[in-house]
């Protein structure tokens, strides 16, 4: 949590900064008022995340919106400011003219391209796709259809409809088990118990059932045993560091890197993977080259969100061996999913929110 505050505290002070690029070309914006609009809205993301669970839902919901909204106009606005700035250095070398006189039209363009790039990305954000991956081994007797789905971070902006469309979709695909990796709820438990969003899982259909393994959004609240206790209730068994067998094949859930960063979990799950095919759920894509030593056959994980917004996505993608998508390490398949739900913004732009439906089949002979 310290660590989450400091990541506050930087984005507000970040959010004021662009005000002072923004007041030398828009002359309104220098009175006392709009300085203490644009004060309020820098703090707005640091003040949401931590209303009182005693406060009215719509109004924390529409403030939550609109800071996270206000979030994404101050990360694009530095964008169009350093933008600016080379344009210029690059025009006065290889022009020799100056162009500053142009920096509002400049500006005023670039925020016009941002609103109608964040409309898009509030739909893109309630419209998820679905991914199709086959797997073929021959250590699999039987077809095996798995629903992935990671990063549904229920609370103050994703309730209960949402929840409720995310299992309809999920039962629209007609799987033999479901597996949530992580990030069921956004920070804090109270939000999900009170509006009641993760009852709509408990009618969740598949041959095996749902599991789940936690995500570091899951251990922000101080609730977590409860948040567990619920899940188990609506027939989501959370695998702590344990293994279940489906059929044939053994499906192993590790505790979040955040909470547990040892390998002591990991090693031990290991155990009958050279006679079995293995399936290890990893909320944040870390331990994946130590998984394919251990001989695990299929590793899945989320986490990362594929960066949810442009430039985001190159930021992640330098940050892990596999930030999205599929990759192998040695003789295991790893598939990191860019999520469902969304954090922080209330919109995607450059990723996609998605379910991945992972089809295992035997390997024909010959």
């Amino acid at each position: 949590m310290t660590l989450f505050l400091l990541i506050a505290l930087v984005v507000t002070s970040c959010s004021i900064l662009p005000y002072f690029f923004y007041r030398k070309l828009f002359p309104f914006l220098r009175g006392l008022p709009f300085l203490l609009l644009w004060l309020v809205l820098s703090g707005s993301f640091l003040v949401t995340r931590s209303f009182p669970a005693s406060w009215p839902l719509t109004f924390v919901k529409a403030w939550t919106m609109v800071a996270g909204y206000w979030l994404i106009f101050s990360f694009y606005s530095f964008i169009i400011i350093i933008l600016w700035l080379a344009l210029v250095q690059v025009v006065q070398v290889l022009a020799r003219k100056n162009i500053r006189h142009y920096g509002k039209h400049f500006v005023v363009s670039m925020l016009v391209i941002v609103f109608f790039a964040c409309v898009y990305g509030t739909y893109n954000a309630r419209n998820p796709r679905i991914i199709h991956e086959t797997i073929v081994s021959n250590k699999i007797s039987s077809p095996l259809k798995i629903l992935l789905v990671s990063d549904l971070h229920l609370g103050k902006l994703l309730g209960r409809e949402y929840c409720d469309d995310l299992v309809r979709r999920i039962n629209a695909q007609n799987v033999d088990v479901v597996i949530i990796a992580g990030d069921i709820i956004d920070d804090q438990w109270s939000y999900v118990a009170d509006t009641k969003s993760y009852i709509p899982l408990k009618n969740l259909h598949s041959k095996y059932g749902t599991y789940a393994v936690l995500g570091n959004h899951d251990y922000f609240t101080k609730n977590t045993k409860l948040e567990i206790a619920a899940l188990e209730q609506v027939h989501v068994e959370v695998l702590l560091n344990q293994a279940v067998h489906l059929g044939k094949i053994k499906l192993a859930g590790l505790d979040d890197y955040s909470h547990d960063k040892s390998d002591t979990s990991l090693k031990l799950l290991s155990h009958g993977n050279a006679h079995e095919f293995a399936i290890l759920v990893d909320h944040q894509p870390r331990r994946m080259k130590k998984a394919a030593a251990l001989g695990y056959d299929l590793y899945l994980a989320g986490h990362t969100h594929e960066g949810q917004v442009f430039p985001n996505n190159m930021i992640v993608k330098a940050m892990y061996d596999l930030s999205y998508g599929e990759g192998k390490f040695d003789h295991m398949i790893a598939y990191v999913t860019s999520g469902y739900g969304l954090w922080g913004v209330p919109m995607r732009l450059g990723t996609n929110p998605e379910l991945v439906i992972l089809e295992l089949k035997p390997q024909k002979a010959g």
